[in-house]
This record gives C-alpha cells, structure tokens and sequence, in this order.
C-alpha cells in the first residue's frame, strides 16, 4: 500500500504514470485523484482513507456486477444471481482486497464486466452500443492491471469460432478487442521495455497451489491457515479436494442444463467456458515461470 501511495503522488504527473512497469497505470492515477480530493498528506494517516477508496469502490460495484452476470448465466433466475453476489459480499478475499489500495478488487471488478459485457455482445453482435460497452471494459481492464490481459485474450479466443461461423454477419465482433489492443500498445511496448528479470518461480508447487485454490472458495487461504493450527495439512487437504468436486459438479450440471442452447450463441456453456480458458491461462503462465528466468510481468500469483 505504501508502494500504492508513493508512486501515486509523485509531483511529476508523467512519474507517477511511468513509476511501475509491474502494472499499468489506472490505479495509479485513480489513486491520485482519490487523494487529492479526500486526502491530506500533511496529516498522519490522512491518506489512508483516500488510498484505499477505489479498492472500496470497486468491491463494491462488483456485487451487482456479479448479480446481472449470475442471472444471465441463469437464464434469468434471480435467487441464483442474489447468492452469487452475496458469496461475494463475504468472501475472505473479497474483502481483504476491498480494503486495500492495491489492484485487485479492481481485476475482478473489471473481469466480471468483461464476461458479462461479452455475453451480451454475443447476443447482438452488430449491436453499436454493446460493441462500444465491451471496448471500454477492454480498455479500463488492461490499464488497471497487466493479467487482465489473460482474460483479453481468452475471451476473444472464446467468441472468435462463434465469430468466423457467419464472419459477414459477424465481423463487428473483433473491433473492441481490436480497438482495444490498439490503444494498450504505446504501454506494452513501455513496459517490456522497462521490465527486469527476477529469478524467483512463479508455482513452486502446482499440486499445492491448486489445493489452496480450492480451499479458497470456502474460507480463503489465509482464513483456512488461521482455522487450523495442528498439521494444517490434513484439514486443508480433504477441504481442497471437496471444495473442487463441488465446484466441477456444478459446473457439469449447468453444462447438461444448457446443452439445448440457441443456434445463435456459442456450443460451450458460459460458466464452463469461462473457468476453461481461465484455467488455460494461469496454467500457460505456470509453465512459462516454471522455464527458469521469469520477468516481473508475470510474477503474480
């Protein structure tokens, strides 16, 4: 946070831009702005509130992000959509980084948009106002931070076969990633320009990091740790295990509910599809860091 707050408030507007190649730089510059309104540096602390206040923000609007995607994924059942955005509203995680001036509760803020901001273009591809919604999701999210670019480019993978099924018809689809990628090049060539190598593995251990994703949909990692204080292992183990069989189960039954979809919309089921190329990504960038020299371009968990 201090890092956050640092180079947010460099007297040099340029500097605090240009501070990080780690990570782009909208939080950087929401963070200035939100200290310059609310905050005061002159004072101990009096930055704090101010600091963290995009982090509130966007914790915040997630939850009704999460309701509008849980019900479209729903076909309109609005019980499914309320849990989905209540899990959240108590999620360990959700919380943690709901309070803290870093640039988390603002990737998945903007990675909920993004889905659901997609789906909707699906639906009506030559859509004007949906095509220019989706840009603006693209745009925001790879300013914010540098692995929103995973969920870039796997959710154009994702339309891109349902795209080139009609290209006459559908090819206004490519423009907001195009658009997009178009505007984020002048800071991807700054920032593997500046980038440092870092000699540290990303996955040290595949098999546990899997484990601990799992036990994060109940309690999250940190909570977990906290709950058990005799061999950790043999809770958090069987926690993992059940966590994910709970999870794939659900996702197969949605799988078999929607597998009469509608011939205009892509043969993958939406949640299905989603966690499968998420998974593709992180598991690429695993194995990349786990080639040897690594940069900090990845260096995130």
């Amino acid at each position: 946070e201090w890092i956050t707050v640092e180079q947010s408030t460099r007297i040099d507007f340029v500097e605090s831009v240009t501070a990080s190649t780690t990570h782009p730089p909208l939080q950087r510059l929401l963070t200035r702005a939100s200290i310059a309104l609310f905050g005061n540096l002159d004072l101990p602390g009096g930055a704090d509130v101010a600091a963290r206040l995009p982090s509130v923000l966007f914790g915040v609007l997630t939850l009704p992000l999460l309701f509008l995607l849980g019900r479209r994924l729903t076909g309109g059942d609005t019980r499914v959509a309320l849990l989905c955005a209540a899990l959240y509203a108590v999620s360990p995680y959700g919380l943690y980084y709901a309070q803290e001036a870093r640039y988390y509760a603002g990737v998945v803020f903007f990675s909920a948009w993004a889905i659901h901001a997609t789906m909707r273009l699906v639906e009506a591809p030559r859509s004007p106002g949906r095509l220019l919604h989706l840009f603006v999701v693209l745009v925001l999210g790879v300013h914010l931070h540098h692995l929103f670019g995973v969920l870039f480019l796997l959710t154009f993978a994702w339309v891109a076969p349902f795209g080139l099924a009609r290209l006459r018809e559908r090819w206004p689809l490519v423009l907001p990633w195009l658009a997009a990628g178009l505007l984020f090049l002048p800071w991807f060539q700054f920032a593997m320009s500046e980038l440092e190598p870092q000699h540290r593995p990303w996955i040290p251990e595949l098999s546990e990091q899997i484990q601990n994703v799992g036990v994060a949909f109940f309690t999250g990692r940190i909570g977990a740790r906290h709950l058990v204080t005799m061999n950790p292992q043999e809770v958090l183990l069987p926690l993992g295990v059940a966590a994910w069989v709970l999870l794939l189960g659900g996702l197969a039954a949605h799988g078999w509910r929607r597998r009469k979809l509608p011939r205009d919309t892509p043969w993958l089921s939406y949640g299905l599809g989603t966690v499968l190329v998420v998974a593709a990504g992180l598991g690429f960038a695993g194995w990349a860091h786990s080639r040897g020299d690594t940069s900090r371009f990845f260096h995130h968990k």
